[in-house]
């Protein structure tokens, strides 16, 4: 877990400014009429589409992006509808206006069938008129943003219930037969917007540091709300009903917010904060509500309710949590290093510990090893680690509520003193409370008990000689009801340089125990090995299809779980 984690300290600094956008309509004149091939971006970083043929059946696309080429897959339903199969392996890259598609069509068995391969090069088409947005455009504005119209309706208010264990307040505002409003779900922000009919109304509740939305139904009687989100399941493309019911608090005008909040400083690594540093912890009411994706000054007290944590950036460091990414990460202006906050709402001490101590892997060859043993302090545990020209820090600090934290600097041998007293006045600042657990994190659970994730994975590589080489991966996790998984993985490689050819395979599994957890807004996947290690993984979906650390997968009901 924690090897993999460290891994994204490398990445604070990436940007796709210059990346290639792959996104439109592109074509290709047959003896028929035209081929015709429309790519979108998703929030994987990849890129999602169609591919309709010259004899109108549609096939969809699914690409992710390396280096400058796109590589995926071409699928189409199968017999049932619910569920695609896949038909062909794909690479693309831009050529001036055009874009070069490579496919290679499958067998029967999955296998790629390299002598059918189709090379040709499409052209991109014409954006729409003007005042017509692209469907890759962007998004229009929330109504949220535009000052509604009409008189105050029967809505209109603050109700109180909770969702899944969360405590969650409704602050709602009807103006005609519009409906705009806000739910805070322990201290998590959603927008809701919908179309009030008599004492019925229906819409969505957006998540806006996300962008994942659920439907919503609603009907008011007296002082009580009913609420049912209707929570969509991919695999069936049915929706399962979660209803809440909510009591009238006050008018709108009059309620009262149920968690102070402090807005994030945006602060940035050309320009720091300027404010001085608080010379005690700020205090915990004044607590700012963790999000990913955005950048917190020095002296914010960060709360991550799901976990039961709260800790203060130290003086001189800013912090965030990136979007995909399960960690907390912390950098300077001015001093050396990187820093790392990781909140367990569940800990499990052994799992945590056996994690940290062993070799950690910074990429770009840096590697640190344990300079001894862990050393207790009390109910704390400090790790040291070295290597080459750096050092690095990491202490596990626990909560009284089956919770922890830990906190982690590495950087130059020459600031190890530093780094030492750095995670000590953190650790003073940390407060515990209840770990709080989510709706969102509960729906998650809903969906994925019982359902296997698949992910597949291909590659190919050719030339005029007739020479290839090319391979394939699929892995595939089963989530049981029960909360155990069970992980399979395979591969294959075959290649042909003309005189020699070759085929070689691999294969793997592991098994332990899963759960969901929300942080930062994000839902994250926690599997427990059997082996004693522990990975964390980014959930996201976008309404249609299912995303694992930002990779596309395939969820099916489980043929291993009872």
């Amino acid at each position: 877990m924690y090897r993999n984690i460290f891994l994204i300290l490398f990445f604070l600094g990436a940007s796709l400014l210059h990346a290639q956008d792959f996104a439109g309509t592109y074509a290709l004149p047959t003896s028929r009429g035209q081929i015709t091939l429309t790519l979108r971006a998703n929030p994987s970083g990849g890129y999602s589409g169609t591919l309709v043929g010259d004899d109108g059946i549609t096939f969809q696309v699914e690409a992710k992006r390396e280096g400058s080429e796109l590589v995926g897959y071409l699928l189409k339903p199968n017999q049932s509808g619910n569920q695609f199969e896949l038909v062909a392996m794909v690479e693309a890259a831009l050529e001036g206006q055009g874009l070069k598609f490579f496919l290679v069509p499958l067998d029967a068995k999955g296998n790629p069938q390299y002598d059918k391969a189709i090379e040709a090069v499409y052209q991109k088409q014409p954006e729409g008129p003007p005042g017509r947005p692209s469907p890759a455009g962007p998004v229009p504005p929330s109504p949220l943003t535009q000052a509604p119209a009409g008189q105050s309706g029967g809505f209109t208010g603050s109700f109180q219930g909770e969702i899944a264990g969360t405590a969650t307040q409704l602050t709602l505002e009807q103006r005609g037969n519009t409906l705009t409003g806000k739910a805070d779900a322990g201290g998590y922000l959603y927008t809701l917007q919908g179309t009030v009919n008599g004492n019925t109304a229906s819409g969505t509740l957006q998540d806006p540091n996300t962008g994942g939305n659920v439907a919503f139904q609603a009907s008011l009687a007296g002082g009580t709300l009913k609420l049912t989100l209707l929570v969509p399941d991919p695999a069936t493309g049915q929706s399962q009903h979660l209803d809440v019911n909510f009591r009238r608090l006050t008018p709108a005008s009059t309620a009262e917010p149920s968690v102070t909040k402090v807005a994030p400083q945006q602060a940035s690594p050309g320009n720091p904060s300027t404010a001085p540093p608080s010379a005690t912890p700020p205090a915990e009411s004044s607590a700012t509500q963790l999000v990913a994706g955005q950048q917190y000054a020095p002296g914010t007290r960060i709360q991550v309710p799901s976990a039961g944590v709260s800790f203060v950036l130290p003086p001189e460091w800013l912090g965030g949590m990136p979007r995909g990414k399960p960690a907390f990460l912390m950098g300077s202006n001015t001093r050396p290093g990187l820093g790392m906050i990781i909140p367990h709402g569940q800990y499990d001490a052994q799992q945590v510990l056996r994690g940290l101590n062993g070799p950690q892997d910074f990429g770009e060859g840096v590697v640190l090893f344990p300079a001894g043993p862990p050393r207790q302090e009390g109910d704390k545990t400090w790790l040291h680690y070295t290597g080459g020209p750096y050092v690095g820090y990491a202490l596990v600090l626990p909560g009284p509520y089956k919770n922890a934290v830990v906190l982690a600097f590495v950087g130059a041998a020459q600031e190890s003193q530093y780094y030492q007293q750095l995670i000590e006045s953190m650790a003073a600042g940390v407060r515990f409370s209840a770990p709080q657990a989510g709706a969102e994190s509960q729906q998650w659970r809903q969906l994925l008990a019982g359902m296997m994730l698949k992910q597949l994975d291909s590659y190919y590589s050719g030339s005029f000689d007739g020479s290839y080489v090319g391979g394939s991966s699929e892995k595939t996790l089963h989530l049981c009801s029960d909360g155990s998984f069970a992980y399979f993985s395979s591969s294959s490689v075959a290649g042909d340089a003309g005189l020699v050819g070759g085929y070689s395979g691999s294969s793997g599994n592991e098994t332990g125990r899963w759960e969901v957890q929300t942080m930062g807004g994000q839902a994250v996947l926690v599997l427990k090995y059997a082996s004693g290690q522990q990975s964390q993984h980014i959930l996201t979906y976008d309404g249609q299809k299912t995303f694992l650390d930002g990779k596309r997968v395939y969820r099916v009901k489980s043929d291993r779980c009872y």
